[in-house]
């Protein structure tokens, strides 16, 4: 009888660390910091067209729909050996 118990608590807290790992806080400033690149492009890129960054950086290697907010732009960038 001891043995189920034993196994039933240890399922429970599995299953609770597993669930709590999949939880990302909404703020990780204090995990993970902004790259200074990255967070200059967010300041000066704001108000550009469509056409002035695609000018800029060229066509994205692949597009998201996000609906009425917009698109999601990707770019892979490819560095050339030898």
């Amino acid at each position: 009888m001891t043995f189920l118990r034993i196994r039933k608590l240890a399922l429970v807290a599995a299953g609770i660390s597993i669930l709590s790992s999949c939880v990302i806080p909404d703020d990780t400033s204090s995990i993970a910091k902004v790259d200074p690149t990255t967070a200059a492009a967010r300041k000066e890129m704001v108000g550009l067209s469509e056409a002035d960054v695609r000018m800029c950086a060229g066509f994205p290697t692949a597009t998201a729909d996000v609906g009425s907010s917009g698109q999601i732009w990707t770019y892979q960038r490819t560095v050339q050996r030898g």
